[in-house]
Order: structure tokens, then C-alpha cells, then sequence
């Protein structure tokens, strides 16, 4: 019971208790206490504190709005508003202080003594609702922090110890990440690039397999290897023979390789057959020339495109840097407009929730009262809007929404019509619906 009382009490002063035996306990509470749990009440109860507070001035507020509205269309005298202003005062003020009069038929003097009494009575009033908002107020830093600053230094200890353990290993950690990073960059972002300009610029040739100028020596080889091995036997006809070689035949060497291959192992000992060997052999070197030559051929056509694809990981790797550049920037320069708009866009949704009374009916000051203190933040949100004379745009995260000339003063017309105290109802839910076909960022 004891650890219960000390437990909430201390922790927790601002939840409602009852008393319970010989110690006060806290309304329900639970076997085990749990905090958060009782976070949450403490939360619960301080909303609905200042909910309370709010709606107490709001009903002073909507008062003295409508008898300034009354003023305003003449049918009450000066003396009769400060008659009404002091009577609110007097009824939203529970302290013991003496209450405001009026005289019924006062001089000018008497009227400016008692409307200054009434202006020092508001501002009293003002300073202790805002006494009395204090207790409503969230706990101090101290308070707020001790908890995650426990947690900061033990981890902080615990991770000192670690890091001084294995201070070698994180350096080594380290440096395989920074070296694995910049061997990413050199050769996958940099060096395709890199080769992607030299090909489109200089017409410089990545992919390639052979050179013409190896293939036209093995080709030149190969016409003197068969002349001179067909003019041992008799033909002489250099020109003929160059031009079947080139036509891919040899029957002139293939002649005397199948008489050779009758008697091989006398041939090969005594015999022409091992020079005819080598020419095909030659022969068999140049067609595979030919073949990489053919390869070599189709991947510089497409040589374009396989550099496309070696700069894929580049192009995602700029492409991510570019698109978390831009939403930074979008962020920072649309930043306080994109605030503004999300705020304007829900005190207009609360607005609409106030104005669902019977339309028939005046508004309530209650009602009057809350639309006052909303419309003051449609106020001071309103200086995100643009208003030159001319149709001008509003940046809201990537889009550009276009706003009517004088976007900001006519916003401000409207904010003025909801705080009226002479508009019903109905009027001042027409002068919603005129903001939304208005303003599209509504």
C-alpha cells in the first residue's frame, strides 16, 4: 500500500484520488502499477483540463463578441455595452474582487473611469487563467529528460567499453567499408561514365576481341604457305592460287594431303604430309580469326548499348542522390507553406465541425467564442499566402497549385465574415462553402 501511495502520488499529483482507509489510493488501481498507463491518464485528465479552460473563455469571448455586435448595428448606447462587458467580466472573474458598476445615468468622466476599471478587471482576469493554465502545462525538461538521459549514459558506458575492446577490428571495419565504397564509385559509377562519353565523343571502341590487322597477317601467311607449297608441284599460277585462298579453297594442298595420307607414316618421315598439316592448321587459325572478327563486328554495333547497361548502377545511384536532393530542397523551400496550408486546411475542417448547429437559431457565444480563437490562427497562417495583383502559385510539396490576385487579402475577408457576430448560421456555412470553390488548396 505504501509503495502504491508513493508510487502515484509522487509521480503522478495530478491524477484524480480518492480516499481509501487509512492511506489515499488512486481510483482503480491496478495490483502492479503501470506507468504508462498512468501516463496516459495524467494525459487524458490535463487535455480535458484545458479543453475546460478553453471553452470557459471561449464563452466570455463569444459574449463580448456579440455585444460588440450589437453596438455595431446601433441598437445600444456606449453606456449599455460597457453595462454588458462589465456584467460578462463580472461572471467569468470568481475572485473576490469587487465587481464592476456602471451608473445609470453616468457623465462622460464616470463612463471613461468605469471602462478603464473594466479594461484592469480583463487583464486580471487574462493573467489568472493563465495561472491556472500552468498546472495543465506538460512537465518540466527535468522531468522529461531524466529518464532518456539514464538510458543515454549507460548506453553510452556500455558502448565506450565495447569500442575500446575492439578498437582495432571497427578500424579495420572501417577502412574495408571506405575502401569497398570507393572501389564501387572508380569502377562502377565513374568508369562507365566515363567510357559512355570517350565511345559518343571520340568514338573510342570498349568491347573488342581482335584486331583487323592480326587477322590480315595470318591471312597473308596462310596465300604464301600454299604458293609455294603448289609450286613444288608444278603450278605455278600464283595469282589463281591467291584467289582460291581467299575463296576459302584449298583443293591444291588437300590434293596432295589425300595422296599423302595413302602411306602416313612414310610421308610424315619423308614426305610432304606435315607441311600440309600446318597449312590447314593455318588454315583452321584464320577461320577463327574470321569468326572473332564477325563477333568483334556485332559488339561495336551494340557497343552503345552495352555501356547503357554498365551505367545502371550509376544512373540509380544518381538518380537516388538527385531525388533525395530535390525532396530536401522542395522540403526547405515549400516548408513553411506546406506547414501553413496543412494547418489552414485543418482549423477549416474544425470550423466546418462548429458551424453544424441548427442554422435556424443564433449562434451560440460558445460557438462564437471558439470561431474567434480559430479564426485567430487562420490569421496568422494566412501570411504564407501569396497576394499580388496578379494570379500567383502556392508550392505544396512537389505540385504548384495556382491562387486567385489578392489571394491573401480576400482570405482575410472571409476570416473577417466567420468572426461576425451579425452573420447567422447559415451565412457563415455559406462563407465556408465560398472558401472551398475559392481557394483550392482548400
Amino acid at each position: 500500500e505504501l509503495y502504491k501511495f508513493l508510487s502515484t502520488k509522487f509521480l503522478f499529483p495530478d491524477l484524480p484520488f480518492a480516499r481509501n482507509g487509512s492511506l489515499v489510493r488512486l481510483q482503480q488501481v491496478p495490483e502492479k502499477v503501470n506507468v504508462l498507463s498512468l501516463t496516459r491518464r495524467e494525459v487524458r485528465g490535463k487535455l480535458r483540463g484545458l479543453e475546460m479552460a478553453r471553452n470557459s473563455l471561449a464563452l466570455q469571448i463569444g459574449r463580448l463578441s456579440q455585444a460588440s455586435g450589437a453596438d455595431n448595428q446601433g441598437n445600444i448606447s456606449a453606456t449599455g455595452l460597457v453595462e454588458q462587458i462589465a456584467e460578462i467580466i463580472n461572471s467569468a472573474d470568481g475572485s473576490t474582487a469587487e465587481p464592476v458598476s456602471v451608473h445609470s445615468d453616468p457623465d462622460l468622466a464616470t463612463l471613461a473611469a468605469s471602462t478603464l476599471g473594466v479594461a484592469k478587471r480583463i487583464h486580471r482576469l487574462s493573467s489568472s487563467q493563465l495561472r491556472k493554465i500552468e498546472a495543465y502545462r506538460r512537465p518540466t525538461l527535468l522531468t522529461r529528460a531524466w529518464l532518456p538521459g539514464v538510458v543515454v549514459l549507460c548506453s553510452a558506458r556500455y558502448l565506450s567499453r565495447y569500442i575500446s575492446g575492439r578498437s582495432d577490428d571497427i578500424a579495420n571495419w572501417a577502412s574495408d567499408s571506405l575502401r569497398t565504397l570507393c572501389n564501387y564509385v572508380s569502377q562502377y559509377i565513374l568508369q562507365p561514365l566515363k567510357s559512355g562519353y570517350e565511345t559518343v565523343r571520340y568514338g573510342k571502341h570498349t568491347y573488342s576481341v581482335t584486331t583487323q590487322e592480326s587477322l590480315a597477317s595470318d591471312f597473308e601467311s596462310l596465300e604464301d604457305m600454299v604458293v609455294r607449297f603448289a609450286s613444288r608441284f608444278g603450278n605455278s599460277d600464283a595469282a589463281a592460287i591467291r584467289q582460291r585462298v581467299v575463296d576459302g579453297d584449298l583443293s591444291d594442298v588437300m590434293s596432295v594431303y589425300a595422296r599423302e595420307m595413302q602411306q602416313p607414316f612414310r610421308n610424315v618421315l619423308f614426305g610432304d604430309l606435315v607441311q600440309a598439316m600446318l597449312i590447314q592448321v593455318q588454315k583452321v587459325k584464320v577461320d577463327v580469326g574470321q569468326t572473332m572478327a564477325a563477333l568483334d563486328k556485332l559488339l561495336k554495333s551494340n557497343e552503345l548499348n552495352f555501356l547503357l547497361l554498365s551505367t545502371v548502377p550509376a544512373t540509380l545511384t544518381l538518380y537516388s542522390a538527385a531525388s533525395w536532393v530535390g525532396s530536401v530542397l522542395s522540403r526547405w523551400i515549400s516548408g513553411a507553406n506546406r506547414h501553413a496550408i496543412a494547418s489552414i486546411q485543418v482549423t477549416m475542417r474544425d470550423i466546418d465541425r462548429l458551424l453544424n448547429i441548427d442554422e435556424a437559431r443564433a449562434v451560440p457565444p460558445a460557438v462564437q467564442g471558439q470561431l474567434i480563437c480559430l479564426t485567430l490562427d487562420l490569421r496568422r497562417q494566412a501570411l504564407a499566402l501569396p497576394n499580388s495583383a496578379s494570379p500567383g502559385t502556392l508550392r505544396l510539396g512537389h505540385d504548384w497549385l495556382a491562387t486567385p490576385p489578392r489571394a491573401r487579402t480576400m482570405f482575410l475577408q472571409d476570416v473577417r465574415d466567420l468572426e461576425s457576430a451579425r452573420l447567422g448560421g447559415r451565412q457563415k456555412r455559406q462563407v465556408v462553402e465560398r472558401m472551398h470553390r475559392t481557394f483550392r488548396f482548400l
